[in-house]
């Protein structure tokens, strides 16, 4: 299927349209999702989506959220984003790995082996810059959100590479447009905004046009549209209207890897613009467990209320009941007074039951851990249910890193770029002529259940391990000279996370001017002696002289 502004369709963008236009007429396609997302968020997390309820803000002045029964939906909803935010951004671990374009390092090998390992280095340095921008920046709280938004359906990320600002968009505050194989065809944002905020020229002509005043607020519009190009060499231009007046200075042109704007949904179905998240699979047993939860409150609160029938016509009145201390005694007869009993224990322990059922089909579809109810369960077993439970999500991780992930890596590159904060290899490239094309490929390290680099020295360590044990390790003899001792501390140090000259590992460069140096001393020790000897020699030479001179002179 081709939308009608497809590049490959025969009706282009209609750019003449205005942006608050283009947004009305794509909101209707949103709307289903919209609906999905609002229902989702009262059963969870109701600050998401709030329904306000304006009855409650005329009489108080504030609105009004309704709180759910049950906190089950909520936690499922953060235990999902917190998942996806330690597969995708953990803490306080380099989880981006910047590594040569193979081409490009078998062609170094061929030149010279030495410039590889020097290209490593610079490239572990850029690692480490990129993990201190992220957590500079504070990437991680609104990616967070993002990722907690495209658990219900769908949100839009977005991060200006150029001032380092970025926010999430929820799906009520954008529209978007992809064609049959899901290119972004155009996206619209709309925010409310204070009349004073916009920029000068802008404001003079919202006043000469529409006669806004300065208290007024008015809907600001940013759409990005396709521009030029087509595959990976799309140009998209952007700019920002207000009440159909469009803001020159906010007009900008970006490549198609470098677009800020970064679309995250759960699930995906080809044809649609967009998608449904992990909580959509679960929805019918949140209503369950909602409507259960309500009905279990209620029903306690109604048990626990406590009313007796006083029978007055035998001689026991309500008063003396009511007034009556703790222990008294009364006359009367013990069948004048009865207790009202609901007699519905048995139907709530009934809807007990099923709560139960539902929240641990729930635990098992949203990756949550519950062991078996036993007094001793082996370690072994609850790491095999752990990962089951996480292969689970390996669907939605695989969209929400092509689609998010790697899309925000080539972002915190283009930002580096920008403030020059990239290393230069310049000096590097000069020794490596006719090599063209990407030098360094971006690979972000995380998935099922590896969480930054560590799965990668896990399964290292293993392969060391079972070389040790089958043929005695690297430093064997028969094969001492297929590894390269300096490499193999460099990858240790690099699936660590750590900086190397931080605990005293060399560079390649401190290395080869050691190796100079300790060259330099051991000529400088053999010229000396050299020279020693021959002042010795010189001095043995010119003690004999004398005396052959006074023989001959005897003579």
């Amino acid at each position: 299927m081709v939308s009608y502004n497809s590049p490959n369709s025969k009706t282009k963008y209609r750019k003449e349209q205005s942006a608050d236009g283009w947004y009305a007429e794509k909101k209707m396609l949103r709307q289903i999702h919209l609906g999905w997302a609002y229902e989702i968020s009262q059963v969870s997390d109701p600050t998401l989506y709030p329904l306000l309820y304006e009855r409650v803000k005329e009489q108080t002045g504030y609105y009004k959220i309704r709180a759910p029964f049950q906190s089950f939906g909520m936690r499922l909803l953060d235990n999902y984003a917190s998942l996806m935010l330690m597969s995708t951004m953990p803490l306080q671990q380099s989880y981006v790995k910047f590594v040569l374009n193979p081409l490009v390092a078998d062609r170094l090998r061929q030149i010279n082996p030495q410039l590889e390992a020097k290209f490593n280095e610079r490239l572990m340095v850029l690692e480490r810059q990129y993990q201190q921008e992220v957590d500079v920046l504070g990437l991680r709280s609104t990616w967070h959100e993002a990722l907690t938004h495209s658990a219900i359906g769908n949100s839009l990320y977005y991060f200006d590479w150029i001032e380092g600002k970025h926010r999430n968009y929820r799906l009520d505050e954008y529209v978007i447009d992809r064609d049959g194989v899901g290119t972004i065809q155009g996206i619209c944002t709309r925010a409310r905004v204070d009349y004073r905020n916009l920029p000068e020229e802008t404001q003079k002509a919202l006043y000469d046009t529409h006669k806004v005043q300065e208290d007024d607020e008015v809907d600001l519009y940013e759409r990005v549209c396709i521009k030029s190009g087509s595959g990976d060499n799309l140009m998209y231009e952007s700019y920002q209207e207000a009440e159909g007046v469009r803001i020159e200075s906010t007009e900008g042109t970006w490549k198609k890897d470098e677009l800020p704007w970064v679309p995250l949904r759960g699930r995906v179905r080809s044809g649609d613009s967009y998608g449904t998240g992990f909580m959509h699979i679960v929805r019918g047993n949140l209503r369950s467990v909602e409507g259960l939860a309500q009905l279990l409150l209620q029903g306690g609160a109604a048990l626990a209320k406590v009313i007796f029938l006083v029978d007055e016509s035998m001689g026991v009145y309500v008063k003396n009941i009511v007034d009556s201390p703790n222990c008294a005694v009364l006359p009367g007869r013990a069948n004048a007074v009865s207790v009202v009993q609901s007699q519905k224990s048995v139907d709530l322990k009934f809807a007990s039951e099923v709560m139960d059922k539902f929240i641990q089909d729930m635990y098992q579809a949203g990756m949550m851990f519950m062991p078996r109810d036993s007094e001793r369960t082996p370690l072994g077993e609850t790491e095999i249910m752990d990962r089951e439970l996480q292969t689970g999500r390996a669907g939605f991780f695989t969209l929400i890193y092509e689609e998010g992930a790697k899309k925000v890596t080539n972002l915190m590159i283009a930002y580096l770029r920008h403030r020059k904060m990239f290393p230069n290899l310049d000096p590097l490239l000069g020794q490596v002529p006719a090599l063209k094309g990407k030098f360094i490929v971006p690979r972000v390290l995380a998935g099922i259940d590896a969480i930054g680099r560590n799965q990668e020295a896990k399964r290292y360590l293993a392969f060391q391990q079972l070389f040790n044990q089958s043929w005695g390790g690297p430093t064997a003899p028969a094969w001492a000279h297929m590894f390269d001792p300096r490499s193999n501390v460099a990858g240790i140090a690099a699936l660590a996370g750590i900086d190397p000259a931080l605990y005293g590992i060399k560079t390649t460069e401190q290395i080869s001017q050691d190796a100079q140096q300790q060259q330099q001393q051991q000529t400088a020790q053999i010229v000396g002696q050299q020279m020693t000897q021959s002042l010795g020699k010189i001095a043995e030479q010119r003690a004999a002289l004398p005396a052959t001179a006074g023989a001959s002179n005897a003579r």
